[in-house]
């Protein structure tokens, strides 16, 4: 008998309007929403063709037969290398069964967060259907995710401008939670096929609810997707998890925790930059020689031998990149764009970011502090922003002939310096003026500064340099 799965990991299709506790099947829920939300751009679930039977796992991960002890696939938060790679191995199987391409997971996929791995199987088990990526993790839908494993139920919830529901899981591991969520979702997963294995609403082979877990993840919504997951602690020692796509996307992409953007560059990013780029607005210099060139689309183009950490070539920006400031050991970079988000390549880390915040003024430069890892984001009117990094003043609310329009820092971190459009130099900190063009004829309005530990240079716009 398979009494363990009936009592402990069965999937519960059933979606909980977060404000109550009415039970609905995916579908019904799902036209209640549409009712609700005349004219917004959501299909329906079964958007994705159902199939005709449930796949058995080849290898079989854990075994059916267990009824009183817990399979050794079930037992931990994420399991373990082992089980994970006996997990993709059924994956891989019923993807050659269905006549779609096979997957590869990261290295380290078994050390990642349960959201980020949660996260990646989703996402690869969209685009290898020709579906577009959930564009990354959000830390609502996470702790959304985290509500639906305390109550061990799905959730929904839907207003004028958005919706997100989950698929919830009685297992810990997101490869096993996928498996059970892709391919036996069905009708016929019991010992004789009078139940469906993973999806206790699906009670009959006709049932509108069955496969509604698969169709869910496939669901091509018309509008850019976000994602959350979470794992939790549940009966047994055992663990239960939660997966939810929505479609209310941050205010900035930087706001994503982590992206399928990030995922890409962490498989391949030396293939991510270019010979050369469109509208160059910064640069950074490598230390061991050489630097980066960054457009305001986000492309990066090497210098000199320079390694490629990626770049956000082909993505959809909110805003345009404004500046590049690289880490200090050179093995990384930041992005910064006119809404203040911070994008994160090689070693940089994210410390904090003025993205999906109010702003006085766009953001126009940023620099790395080197004592903390950290940055300053500089923004038009002289207001600076400071992140694990010290704040030595600004020019905020102080009058300016022109606006500033990048800034360097010193390479102690105690101070930085900012330059106008007309050559003006503001220092700050322990950084010292050592001249400007401020009052000079420019045959172009300055666009940016650089320094080299010792003086510092301004850029014109039309190729001119000023050194200091």
């Amino acid at each position: 008998m398979r009494r363990f799965f009936r009592f402990a990991v069965l999937v519960l299709v059933g979606l909980v309007i977060l404000t109550g506790s009415t039970y609905r099947g995916p579908s019904s829920v799902h036209v209640a929403a549409q009712e609700l939300k005349a004219g917004w751009p959501v299909n329906v679930w079964g958007g994705y063709p159902v199939p005709a039977s449930n796949i058995f796992p080849v290898p079989d991960f854990a075994p059916r037969t267990y009824s009183t002890v817990v399979p050794p696939c079930y037992q931990g938060q994420a399991g373990v290398a082992v089980c994970d790679q006996q997990v993709l191995q059924a994956i891989n199987h019923a993807h050659g069964v269905e006549g779609i391409p096979p997957i590869s997971l990261p290295a380290d996929y078994s050390t990642l967060p349960y959201d980020v791995q949660s996260f990646i199987i989703t996402n690869l088990e969209r685009v290898s259907r020709g579906l577009s990526p959930a564009v990354g993790i959000t830390a609502s839908l996470d702790s959304h995710a985290v509500t639906a494993t305390q109550t061990h139920m799905d959730v929904e919830h839907y207003t004028s401008s958005s919706y997100y529901a989950s698929n919830w899981y009685g297992g810990g591991s997101a490869l096993m939670g996928d498996y059970g969520y892709m391919y036996e979702d069905g009708w016929g997963g019991g010992p004789t096929g009078e139940f469906s294995f993973y999806n206790y609403d699906c009670t009959s082979a006709a049932a509108a609810a069955c496969w509604g877990h698969m169709q869910f993840i496939l669901w091509n919504a018309g509008v850019p997707l976000a994602f959350g997951a979470a794992v939790g602690p549940w009966a047994d020692g055992q663990n239960n998890s939660s997966l939810v796509l929505g479609t209310t996307a941050p205010a900035s992409a930087s706001a994503y925790t982590y992206t399928w953007a990030q995922y890409l560059q962490s498989q391949d990013p030396a293939n991510q930059c270019l010979p050369s780029v469109g509208t160059a607005v910064g640069a950074a210099a490598d230390p061991s020689g050489g630097g980066w060139v960054v457009g305001s689309s986000g492309t990066i183009a090497t210098q000199s031998g320079a390694p490629c950490y990626g770049s956000l070539a082909g993505q959809t920006l909110n805003a345009p990149i404004v500046g590049i400031a690289s880490t200090p050991d050179g093995k990384g970079y930041w992005l910064v764009a006119s809404d203040g988000g911070i994008f994160t390549f090689g070693d940089a880390k994210f410390d904090g970011s003025m993205g999906g915040k109010p702003l006085n003024k766009p953001i126009v430069g940023m620099a790395a502090d080197p004592k903390t890892d950290g940055y300053w984001e500089v923004a038009s009117d002289g207001g600076i922003f400071s992140f694990n990094a010290s704040f030595y003043g600004s020019m905020g609310e102080k009058y300016l002939a022109q606006p500033i329009v990048g800034m360097d820092a010193l390479s102690s971190g105690q101070g930085y310096r900012f330059v106008a459009a007309e050559g003006g130099v503001f220092d700050f900190g322990s950084a010292t003026f050592l001249g400007s063009m401020g009052g000079k004829p420019l045959n172009a309005p300055v666009v940016g500064m650089a320094s080299n530990g010792i003086g510092y240079w301004l850029v014109g716009g039309d190729g001119g340099v000023y050194g200091y």
